[in-house]
């Protein structure tokens, strides 16, 4: 969790590349979940209106950065175009497509599962159709391949488009949210514009790490029997079965080479915590909660009530000399889960220190649940696992301002098994001035119910 401790980490820490891990500094483990980046206008550049098609392509470049954090400029270029192009290129052959199409889905290689749609454009009409997923509910290729070729061949896109996109891109290098440079992305992107902007192939870095499978369609273009599959997950998991909140359980992470020993997050019971403020309606007062302790031991102060979800009322920081309480509990994770639930929370706190003293700060957290998936770490693999993406934002109360966005997988009856969480560090002119990404994964875990 973001905290002070953090905070003044942010700001000794040297900047690594290309997603490693940040090995000068000590792990902070957010146990909830996961949205990704919306566009803050707090921390845009001074004086300059931000379009809705310019937040839109932010969020999707933020959102594709977190999911996956070794993409190179080739694959934001690739991104990009597909997002104002289309697939690039028409189909002549409806045929030779299909055939393409089922030798590819025969011949499908392991790799990283996805949401069957994932769109891409700012009306959310266009998307790529990933083919691990959508070949777990559907054999239809046919269709598939039909709205593909109609898409290739009918989808009119433009250049103009592309060279606002890539524009929106560059304007976000300047936060150095990429792990490349302003520079080097500008250079890329000139070199395309010369050669008229053609389309390209994804990286082979993220080739190997990702092997895309995926075909780009206009949704309108798929039947409704597959458009009522791709939106529609009515499946529903159980908070209790993903979050083990039992008192003394214990999970070790890997963790930076600065830690002497593994990354512990642990579950301690804490009766004091009460969600006795304004509670939701219909609930009582005062209920037992527990606190979630990170290796910094920063702890969330949690509450679960059966049949409703996971409150968060307190949030104690690393240097033990103060803790944040909210005006109100924060609403974390609902007590029934399923893919594309969203949770928001805009809170302001209380900042209360040992010595008496006393500031205001305010907490903003935006998170999904994104994806059922398969998760292999140190410590196994892992079947059916929520994939939550988050961005929370703090205004601590001493002037410091944070923002991280955050990818969970929470494996069911173990809890988090694999997390990736990039943090950010932003100065009183609203800039962010720090860019860490850290990554950890599960090696084993002691739990006292399982």
């Amino acid at each position: 969790m973001e905290n002070v401790f953090l905070a003044k980490l942010l700001n000794l820490m040297p900047l690594q590349r290309r997603g490693v891990c940040f090995n000068s500094m000590r792990k902070f483990f957010v146990p909830i979940v996961a949205l990704i980046f919306i566009f803050n206008p707090a921390i845009h550049a001074r004086g300059q209106k931000t379009s809705d098609e310019e937040k839109a392509i932010t969020t999707l470049l933020i959102s594709h950065l977190n999911r996956y954090p070794r993409m190179e400029i080739q694959d934001v270029y690739k991104l990009l175009h597909q997002s104002a192009l289309g697939s690039g290129h028409a189909v002549s052959n409806e045929a030779t497509a299909r055939v393409w199409l089922e030798n590819e889905a025969t011949n499908l290689k392991a790799g990283k599962m996805e949401s069957r749609v994932d769109p891409i454009t700012p009306d959310k009409k266009l998307a790529r159709i990933h083919l691990r997923a959508f070949l777990e509910n559907s054999t239809d290729l046919e269709g598939l391949n039909r709205a593909f070729v109609q898409t290739a061949n009918n989808f009119r896109g433009s250049k103009e488009t592309l060279k606002r996109y890539l524009n929106y891109a560059l304007r976000l290098a300047k936060k150095n949210v990429y792990p490349f440079t302003w520079a080097e992305m500008k250079k890329f992107f000139d070199e395309k514009a010369k050669e008229n902007f053609p389309s390209v192939r994804h990286s082979k870095n993220y080739e190997m790490f990702y092997s895309p499978a995926y075909r780009v369609v206009a949704l309108d273009y798929l039947s409704d029997k597959l458009k009522e599959k791709e939106y529609v997950n009515a499946k529903e998991y159980s908070l209790k079965d993903y979050y083990q909140l039992a008192d003394g359980n214990e999970w070790h992470y890997t963790a930076p080479p600065i830690w002497r020993g593994d990354y512990i997050s642990q579950i301690k019971a804490a009766p004091d915590i009460k969600l006795n403020k304004e509670t939701p309606k219909g609930l009582p007062e005062q209920f037992t909660g527990f606190r979630h302790l990170d290796a910094t031991k920063a702890a969330k102060a949690l509450v679960y009530l059966p049949d409703e979800g996971i409150f968060y009322a307190r949030q104690e920081f690393a240097d033990g000399d103060s803790y944040a309480e909210f005006d109100a509990p924060v609403f974390f994770l609902p007590d029934k889960l399923r893919v594309g639930q969203k949770v928001e929370a805009d809170r302001y706190f209380t900042r209360i220190y040992k010595n008496g003293n006393t500031a205001r700060g305010r907490f903003k957290l935006k998170q999904t649940v994104t994806v059922v998936e398969d998760a292999t770490v140190k410590a196994g693999t892992f079947k059916e696992c929520l994939r939550i993406e988050s961005e929370i934002y703090w205004e601590l109360g001493d002037g410091q301002k944070m923002r991280s966005i955050n990818t969970h997988h929470y494996a069911p009856n173990i809890g988090v098994v694999k997390t990736s969480s990039r943090f950010f560090s932003i100065n009183e002119d609203g800039k962010e001035t720090a860019n860490r990404l850290i990554e950890t994964e599960l090696k084993s875990t002691n739990l006292i119910v399982k």
